[in-house]
Parts: structure tokens; sequence; C-alpha cells
């Protein structure tokens, strides 16, 4: 069990060594005016911004009670079913 523990620490170490160094190479690209992108990809450790937002949907009142109406149908046939049971 100790040899587990010590090799968890050292994958942690380590983990960490590679946060710092692509860090610092990071640090170099910009310095240097390179592209991460061009150069090899993402950091590891750091979180990409996000870019997108994710659309709404555009619904007419029309299309709103549409729905409505198909739901009320589902949900009295359900509500059927389980009186039937009873």
């Amino acid at each position: 069990m100790a040899s587990n523990r010590l090799i968890e620490l050292a994958i942690k170490g380590l983990e960490a060594e590679q946060i710092q160094i692509a860090q610092e190479m990071a640090d170099l690209r910009r310095q240097a005016g390179v592209s991460s992108k061009r150069s090899g990809g993402e950091v590891p450790g750091q979180s990409r911004p996000r870019t997108q937002t994710k659309k709404k949907g555009n619904l007419s009142a029309a299309g709103r009670e549409k729905l409505a109406e198909a739901m009320r149908r589902r949900w009295a046939v359900k509500k059927k079913a389980k009186a039937a049971k009873k």
C-alpha cells in the first residue's frame, strides 16, 4: 500500500511540473509572437475560454400553444393509464 501512495505522489508531482513547463512554454511562445494554436495546442490544467454561446430557440406564440396542447394530450393519456391501473 505504501508503494501505491508513493506512486500517486510521484504522479501528482510530475503533473504539477508538466503544468509549470507548459505555462513557461506558452509564455515563451507569446514573447516570440508564435500562436499556441499553430504550435501544438492548449496548456494542460488550464481551461479554455468559452467563445460560443448557446443559442436560444425562437418559438412563436402559436408554436408554444401547439406544444402545450401536445403535452396536455400526453399527460391526459398517462393520467388515464394510471387511473386504469388502480
